[in-house]
């Protein structure tokens, strides 16, 4: 029991408020580029340029994981030394996207299971219209954490 409890506590903290961006700006790309220095700025990251060129190199080899007008870029990397998360809001005159990129060490490849979770979690979901309460950084996180279920993993 006390490795699933673990286990739900790391879930459960995937998102934290210095991790997420509350307006992106900028192209798909961009917004990749500037995830990468919130979680390099968080100390998450270890080598933004090769997370930035792991997440880029795995979105033009693999079909983009696109749900309901949510992005998630993800990819194992050299970059990073433990698995960790940023999400941003993406704003223009006609839409409100959101961003999350999930970023894990190479020689943990299981951590799919973590994404396969979140996918399941944020297609339940009507995750823009949760977001349009969620006011700042810690609002989203907040949000964005209820989302994930008790038994994911």
């Amino acid at each position: 029991m006390a490795a699933s409890n673990t286990t739900l506590t790391k879930i459960q903290t995937w998102f934290i408020p210095e991790c997420i961006s509350p307006s992106l700006s900028g192209s798909d790309e961009d917004s990749i580029r500037e995830l990468a220095c919130i979680l390099e700025k968080s100390g998450k990251v270890t080598d933004c340029s090769q997370v930035i060129q792991d997440i880029l190199i795995r979105e033009k080899t693999a079909e983009p994981f696109i749900l309901n007008s949510i992005f998630i870029p993800h990819a194992l990397s050299k970059g990073v030394s433990d698995f960790c998360a940023a999400a941003g809001i993406h704003k223009d005159a006609d839409s409100l996207h959101i961003i999350i990129m999930v970023v894990w060490p190479e020689n943990s490849r299981s951590n799919l299971k973590k994404i396969a979770a979140l996918i399941r979690s944020l297609s339940k979901a009507n995750i823009l219209e949760g977001l349009k309460n969620a006011e700042d950084s810690k609002g989203i996180s907040d949000y964005l954490n209820s989302l994930l279920p008790a038994d994911a993993i």
